[in-house]
């Protein structure tokens, strides 16, 4: 895989997308926005609501399908309701009714990587997710939590390989770096088998440790700064190099 890295970002790596003033509502399955692998986004603007299985808002890098990691997201005035707290309006073959919720966050940053890929040093941090900036959002309504930063992943996958043959592989946590909440508001946070019900949680051992950036969030109206948000600096994430006016327009 790392023969051919510098090829692969250079043709395949998804970089430079705004996600900006969509209303999204009750899908049956999946997440609300995701970036799987990408660089340089801003998810802005934006109304998600009832998203009644996963998170609003995913960032990660998924190693069932070996994606890159992800670098330099911003996102920033984004109202994220319900989730998983809901069923959806229409539920096709009854995809929903056969599924569980994932537990996610409402905003949900996490990393998977095969246990060979965790072995290497260089490609455990290219594939790392790192410099994420949620700012000036409202989460109202989550089942887990409002924002969720890591995760103490521990998976088997069983996939196929070239030949044919069934190959069962193992799936650890992967690299988070540098991530801040920033004057948020998470109301109505439900909270599920947390301990304070924690609105902000962060498995990650590395940000547990190191802390996160936290400033002028509140939940349910009093100012919020749980143990976790300690003396980090602030992420450097400017997003996509571009933007548009609330009308659609795009501005230079």
């Amino acid at each position: 895989m790392l023969a051919n890295w510098n090829t692969r970002v250079e043709s395949s790596l998804v970089r430079n997308v705004l996600v900006a003033g969509n209303q999204l509502y009750g899908q049956y399955w999946g997440r609300g926005i995701s970036v799987v692998g990408g660089q340089s986004i801003t998810i802005s603007r934006n109304t998600i609501d009832n998203v009644p299985l996963a998170a609003g808002v995913f960032l990660g890098r998924e190693a069932g399908w070996q994606t890159f990691g992800v670098e330099n997201v911003l996102i920033e005035n984004n109202l994220i309701r319900n989730v998983q707290t809901m069923s959806p309006p229409y539920d096709f073959q009854n995809t929903f009714a056969r599924a569980s919720r994932t537990g996610h966050g409402a905003v949900e940053i996490q990393a998977g990587l095969f246990e060979d890929e965790a072995a290497n040093v260089t490609l455990r941090e290219l594939v790392a997710v790192r410099n994420v900036l949620v700012r000036l959002n409202v989460v109202d309504r989550a089942t887990f939590t409002a924002a969720r930063a890591g995760v103490n992943l521990v998976q088997t996958l069983t996939l196929t390989d070239a030949s044919g043959q069934s190959v069962v592989r193992h799936v650890v946590a992967g690299e988070v770096h540098n991530v801040g909440f920033a004057n948020n508001q998470f109301n109505n946070v439900i909270g599920y088998n947390t301990p304070g019900r924690a609105a902000l949680r962060v498995p990650s051992v590395e940000l547990s440790t190191h802390g996160v950036y936290c400033t002028g969030n509140n939940r349910d109206g009093p100012v919020y700064q749980p143990s976790v948000c300690k003396q980090a600096a602030e992420p450097a994430v400017r997003g996509a190099p571009l933007n548009c006016s609330p009308e659609g327009t795009l501005l230079q």
